[in-house]
Order: structure tokens, then sequence, then C-alpha cells
């Protein structure tokens, strides 16, 4: 196989059938890969296109088969002296272009009749093809497909993009029956439990009260479901009863096994059930859906930023409705705390500091963002003072004026110093930050022009001798208050 056609022109014959096609080549290559174009180049319309294959030059007819074979003469350099030729099988006729149709029939059987003739829109899926609402605002909503067996599509690509007033959601039935409260999950995204237990409570006892006062025994029903979460579906229904014969606070714990470890979730209703006599009309029968618990595989041994206790309480059949409200607590929290100049371990403290540096540490702050020195200079001074910080907190208010209630404890209040989160005591002070004369005196004859004179009412029978003061009692548990006369508060 030579390339240089520019020294030494050549000129061969390729016939398909009974038609020649002359190919002229009289231009210098310098690869197979050149020669092939400067081929492709020369034959012009003629039906075959040329190929490198295995180091040599391949024709090949281009266009419908009609089983003819290629032949060439004269073209040794190029394809040798002895070249290969192949026939192909020729085509077939084949079948006409039949347009996609489908035929819809109604659940009986019968042909769908009735439809509009033009274009339109149409969503067609198997029998029970169901979304799960993931997410929703007030005018719009984001949905997830479920496959048959209820678990989520993620082959699914999504709704292609269009805009229609045409748009029909219709729920699933198992989602429209009435009296539920719930569902509500029952375990954490990703984790699996094989147990469920809930408890329903009766505030107002549970027992029926006859004409003339007495008192007797009834039953309460309630009907109990969960299924799958990702598996959705069929409810598993629980029905179930208990009984009761007095008026004080009661309460009834079920505990039911799951079939195979699941997400689930769960809701309950009450369920009436016909009772003999009158009981009907003199039964006190308020239920509450009180707690729901779920048995996790992965039990955690702590819970971050928390303390966990259990507690049991042991009275008589006079315990009151309200008497699992009113055990308190009286805790002292675990935080890291600095002093002297480093960060101790977490420990027990009352102090005003260390709960101050924990919530700026939880809301970001750096140590390089805290004047540090500072909060070690007025921890040591709160603790001498025996000025501790023991609010409970339990309602919603801003990091800031939670710290200042901190540090009102102790007369002081959150500052910026220098670009660092800082705090300023109300406290004598041995030296003025800004002095106009000496470090001992404010006003000298060098910084004033007049007489310094000091204007101020004098002490009058109408001023205040003493303060009231309310406080919520560790001791009692109650809001208190006391009076504390003038001469009490100067001492």
């Amino acid at each position: 196989m030579r390339y240089d056609y520019n020294v030494t022109p050549l000129t061969f014959t390729v016939s398909l059938g009974s038609t020649p096609y002359s190919v002229a080549l009289n231009t210098a290559t310098t690869d197979l890969a050149g020669l092939v174009s400067t081929i492709n180049t020369a034959k012009g319309g003629a039906p075959f296109v040329a190929s490198a294959s295995a180091g040599k030059v391949l024709l090949t007819q281009t266009g419908a088969n009609n089983g003819r074979a290629l032949v060439s003469s004269g073209g040794a350099d190029v394809l040798g002296s002895s070249p290969i030729n192949t026939t192909g099988t020729a085509a077939t006729s084949g079948t006409p272009e039949q347009s996609a149709e489908m035929t819809l029939n109604y659940d009986g059987g019968q042909p769908a009749v009735g439809l509009s003739l033009g274009v339109g829109l149409v969503t067609i899926g198997p029998r029970g093809l169901r979304y799960r609402i993931t997410a929703f605002s007030a005018s719009l909503i984001t949905v997830e497909r479920l496959t048959s067996s209820g678990s989520t599509d993620t082959a699914w690509p999504g709704f292609d993009l269009m805009q229609t007033v045409n748009g029909l959601i219709t729920l699933d039935p198992s989602n429209l029956a009435g009296g539920y409260r719930g569902p509500f999950g029952c375990a954490p995204k990703g984790e699996l439990v094989t147990e469920l237990e809930w408890t329903v409570f009766h505030a107002n006892g549970l027992c029926g009260i006859g004409r003339e006062g007495q008192i007797y025994e009834i039953r309460s029903f309630h009907t109990f479901e969960y299924r799958d979460m990702d598996a959705a579906g069929a409810w598993t229904v629980l029905d179930k009863e208990h009984w009761g014969g007095t008026r004080d606070a009661q309460g009834v714990t079920y505990r039911a096994t799951l079939p195979y470890p699941m997400r689930p979730e769960a809701r309950i209703k009450k369920r009436f059930v016909s009772q003999p006599g009158n009981i009907d009309s003199e039964k006190q029968d308020d239920i509450s859906w009180y707690s729901l618990r779920s048995l996790r595989q992965i039990r955690p041994t702590t819970y971050p930023g928390m303390t966990v206790m259990a507690m049991q309480i042991r009275g008589g059949d006079r315990l009151s409705a309200q008497s699992e409200s009113q055990a308190n607590l009286i805790g002292t929290r675990i935080l890291p705390v600095y002093t002297g100049g480093a960060w101790t371990a977490p420990q027990p403290t009352r102090g005003i500091v260390p709960w101050c540096l924990n919530v700026l540490k939880s809301l970001g702050y750096t140590d390089a963002d805290i004047d540090l020195p500072e909060w070690d200079r007025l921890h040591t001074v709160f603790e001498a003072a025996g000025q501790y910080y023991d609010e409970v907190i339990d309602d919603t208010s801003t990091a800031k004026d939670r710290i200042n209630d901190a540090l009102a404890c102790g007369y002081a209040e959150l500052t910026i110093k220098n670009g660092l989160v800082s705090l300023v005591r109300d406290e004598p002070r041995a030296a003025f930050d800004i002095t106009y004369g000496p470090k001992t005196q404010t006003y000298s004859p060098q910084n004033m022009t007049k007489p310094l004179k000091i204007d101020g009412p004098l002490p009058s029978i109408n001023d205040f001798d003493g303060v009231d003061v309310e406080y919520y009692s560790n001791l009692t548990w109650a809001w208190e208050r006391c009076h504390v006369a003038g001469r009490e508060m100067l001492d």
C-alpha cells in the first residue's frame, strides 16, 4: 500500500452489479486515515463508503442492500491483488408504520365510550397507582410515586413540566376515615422498630353514675391501627376494651408486637359500642390518647445535652388526677467552666458565667470572639458574692434577653468591648476609664470653668421605704411575696 499518488496517480473502478464507478487518486497522503478520506472524496456520489479495518481499506455498500456484490478492478495498490468480496443479504419489504393505540374498558369489562375526540392529557398506570404527599404549602404540593407494594418508586423521574387547570387529585380512601387522631410516625427516619406501646387515659375517671349517685363499672372501647410507612397499604386494626368503676383518674397501657421490623405510623379512635341498661346515658368515659412509644432496634445509651431519669411513684387509691404533674426536681446544670484561664471538664455548676458562655458557644461564637479574661474575672466575683442563676426557662425568647436575665443576678449586663462579647458589672471602680485630670478625680480646676454644683431633691415622707419582692420558692413550689424595708436594703 502506497500513499504518494501525487507522483504516480491511480484510477481504479468499483462496480455494484453492472454499474461501474470510477475513483481517481492524484493527491499525496501520509497514512491509512488520509487515504480513506481521499477515497471518500474522490468517489463522489458512488453508493459505497471507504473505512479502515485491521490496517486495510474496507469498501461497504450504502443504502438498501439489494443482494449485489461490490467488485473492484485496477486498484491493487489500494485494495491488494486479491481483494475479498462479501455479498450481503438483500433487504425484504417491511411492515407499514402503525400508530400506538390502547383500548380502555370500564370495571365491568364494557368498552369506554363517550371520550372527546382530539388531543388531550392523560395519566395511565396500573390499577391502584398511588402517590404519597411528602410536602405541601398553600399553593404547592410535592409527591412521590409508590410501587404496587407501597414502597417509593425511586426510578420515577417525575411529571413532565406542564400547566393545566384540569388536574384532579383523589385521596386514598384509607385516609378519609373519620374520628381518628393521627397518623403519627413512630420511629425516626432511617430506623426500624419491633414493638409499639400506647396509653389511653381517663382524666375524669371511668364509671357509670346512676340516678342516686351510685358508681358502677362500665367498659371503654377504642381502635388502634398501624401500618408500615414505607409500604403504606392497608392498616392493621387492633380493637381494644377495658373496664373501670371509679371517678379517679386512670390509664391503661397496651403493647403490640410488629410482624417484622418496620418504620410504622399509627392512629387511634374511640369506638362506640352500645352497653345494656342506662349505661349509654349514665357513663363517664372521656378518653385521651396519652402516649405512644416504640422499641428501637438501635438503643441509644445517652442523649446529647440531656440527663434522663426514671422515677416510680407508689400511692394509694386516692391519688388525684393532678398528682403526676406535681413531681418537681431541683437540677444542677452540668457544663464546662472557664476558670483560671482554661476550660475544665463538664461539672455541676449553678454559676452565671458558665451558663452564659455555654449559650454563646451554642450560637457559634468561639473563644476568639469572647472577652474570656473579663468573664473569668467576674465569674470569681459572682461566686464569692453567692450570686447564681437557677431559673427554669420554659418559654420562647431571644438569647440576648436570656443572657441578660442571667447576668442581672450578678448586677451585670451583656456588652461589646473592642469587638468582643463581654459584660459589665455595676461595681465600684478604683480608676475611671476616661480621665480629665488626675486619675483620683473626675472634676478638677484643670477641666472646670465654674464651681461644681449638685442639685437634687431632699428626702420626703412620700418616698418609698422598701420594695415588694415576688419570687418562685423552691421550698413550696409556688409564688411567694415578701417586703424588704429600706434599712434592710441598705444592709
